[in-house]
């Protein structure tokens, strides 16, 4: 059992839901995972029903709680939880907030508990990293190889890496001994893209909708993805219009590109 429980303040009703999770930090390279979970909120218009308290898997020292003073009185205090989501209409379950400076273990418990309790039978995690492409692509890490054959039949690439992970990566491998399918899907945010939306302040839609579109395949959730189509193109036309910095002048070679993340 989880040390540290999942809060839920709402109950819903669903019938063996999806549950995605979507993190920032380490797993959320041009923002893609941050930028497609908030997406899929909106647009299921999926509603809180709870939160994993932030206090016993933050460091507070480089994630600051956040507040408004009016007056010198405290008018809200805003702690760094990760926040719990239901649509029941469309039976999906989202987790939105950061991935866990400390106790991941305790962390991925908690996720866990989360499905059980709900039900369901699969988890997908979405994550960004940078690479070196021309075009975005998708590709996963698997809880078992029994999912082999669904992704590829689904386009869906599966990645050989060896390095420093992120906490995606421990998540995957106890999915399944809890008996929940774990899929974590990884959006390759090419390095072109990755140094223009560092300029622009923007998230990267164009490898967002790449991720948002096998997510709904693989998932079967009914998601409108007209306003990220929308803001893809709008993200293309910007990128095209920009001076290419100086490091990007000249292709870069493999040797030269740093691996990340998983």
């Amino acid at each position: 059992m989880p040390r540290f429980s999942v809060v839920i303040d709402r109950e819903v009703s669903l019938t063996n839901p999806v549950v995605v999770v979507g993190l920032s930090g380490y797993t959320d390279a041009g923002g893609v995972a941050t930028y497609s979970i908030s997406y899929v909120r909106r647009k299921l218009g999926a509603q809180r029903i709870g939160r994993i308290p932030g206090e016993f898997f933050c460091d507070y020292s480089t994630s600051r709680p956040t507040t408004t003073i009016l007056g010198g009185v405290v008018e809200d205090l805003r702690m760094p939880d990760n926040i719990v989501y239901a649509s029941e209409r469309d039976n999906v379950v989202l987790v939105e907030g950061f991935e866990p400076n400390l106790n991941w273990l305790d962390f991925i418990d908690a996720l866990l508990e989360l499905a059980k309790r709900f039900g369901a039978k699969r988890l997908y995690a979405i994550g960004g990293m940078i690479d070196n492409v021309e075009e975005p692509k998708v590709s996963a890490v698997i809880s078992s190889p029994r999912l082999r054959e669904e992704m590829l039949r689904n386009g869906v690439g599966l990645i050989d890496y060896r390095g420093p992970c992120s906490m995606y990566t421990p998540l995957m491998r106890l999915c399944d001994q809890r008996g929940v399918e774990g899929v974590s899907i990884w959006g390759h945010v090419p390095y072109r893209f990755f140094a223009a939306i560092a300029q622009l302040g923007v998230a990267d839609a164009i490898t967002a909708k790449a991720v948002l579109e096998k997510l709904v395949r693989l998932s079967g959730i009914s998601l409108d993805l007209s306003d990220v189509e929308r803001q893809e193109q709008q993200l293309r036309s910007m990128i095209r219009s920009m001076k290419p910095p100086r490091t990007l002048e000249k292709k870069i070679s493999p040797d030269e590109f740093p691996a990340y993340i998983l």
